[in-house]
């Protein structure tokens, strides 16, 4: 299913669940690091395959941090993912970044937000995305940093 010589997922994945299927059922996002030595990387792609053949498109090959959890919005119209925005720097803030499969744009959702942005979860409606936070001086509390004005 994921070809060539690499692990997918990329070993110490962030979230655990790094693949998704798209709504319609036709397409598998997942997680690969492309880098030739995998042990002394910090990076991680996300991949779309198509399920019906074709070929595989690496939809964050021009970002050189950590990319993880991706999401789909319930009408299939966006992918949500978590992303590590500096190469080799493992505490790094994680962002929600949405990704656009019919124009290609990547767009920071969390741009401003300096705290970590943990698991993604859309409302049933695709209105709204949930997700939890983490911040220095307390556990991880549950926060809405997403609402409709960024799915236009």
């Amino acid at each position: 299913m994921t070809p060539g010589d690499f692990d997918s997922p990329p070993y110490g994945a962030a979230t655990g669940v790094d693949y998704a299927f798209s709504p319609d059922g036709s397409n598998i996002v997942y997680l690969r690091n492309p880098d030739k030595v995998e042990a002394t990387s910090t990076n991680s792609d996300i991949y779309i395959q198509s399920l019906n053949g074709g070929s595989v498109k690496n939809i964050t090959a021009n970002m050189k941090g950590y990319d993880a959890g991706p999401v789909y919005t319930p009408d299939g119209k966006y992918l949500l993912f978590r992303s590590q925005e500096r190469a080799t720097f493992e505490a790094d803030r994680w962002r929600i970044m949405r990704y656009n499969p019919q124009s290609g744009e990547i767009v920071e959702l969390t741009r401003g937000f300096d705290q970590q942005a943990d698991d993604i979860v859309v409302s049933p409606d695709g209105k709204t995305i949930f997700s939890r936070r983490r911040t220095r001086q307390k556990s991880a509390d549950i926060w809405r940093p997403c609402r409709t004005r960024f799915f236009v």
